[in-house]
């Protein structure tokens, strides 16, 4: 073999090594792209929980207002009172109302205590509180959220333009 047909067979080789690590190269670029991806599609899903559970806590603070409001209306029923009393949903009971001041709270673990209107509306104030501290808790993990989808939305794009560039 000549010299001439030995550098021919070497730059044959060579080429052949730079396909094979351009080759290589490109499915580690299209594995990170991936995670990146999963990275993005993990964040949305977190971030749709996240959205749910706002909801929730809304839900959650209009019942706590409304109780708060039939509390008001209740002190102005008389006593003796016929009226109709949520046994569950849309099933009602007809009873008469003996004491329009007093309330029978569950404080847990089947335990119920009598309270005045004031008690129980003092309890549904950190009822309250409560739901509004985990509403801005939830409110400011959505914006780190929101800010880490952009990033990563920002990351995903640059691979896929430098993915493009390599093809």
């Amino acid at each position: 073999m000549g010299k001439e047909e030995k550098e021919a067979e070497e730059k044959k080789e060579s080429e052949k090594g730079k396909a094979a690590k351009a080759k290589e190269s490109g499915k580690q670029n299209e594995k990170k792209l991936q995670e990146k991806f999963v990275e993005y599609q993990m964040i949305q899903q977190q971030t749709a929980q996240v959205q749910k559970q706002l909801q929730q806590l809304e839900a959650q603070k209009a019942e706590v207002e409304g109780v708060k409001a039939n509390l008001d209306d209740l002190k102005n029923v008389e006593s003796k009172s016929s009226m109709l009393v949520p046994v569950c949903s849309g099933i009602f009971a007809k009873a008469n109302l003996e004491n329009n001041s007093e309330l029978f709270v569950n404080v847990g673990n089947n335990v119920v205590v009598k309270k005045n209107i004031p008690q129980v509306k003092e309890i549904l104030d950190r009822q309250g509180a409560e739901i509004l501290k985990m509403d801005e808790h939830f409110k400011a993990l959505l914006q780190k959220l929101a800010a880490k989808a952009s990033e990563v939305e920002k990351e995903l794009e640059a691979m896929l333009a430098e993915a493009k560039q390599n093809v």
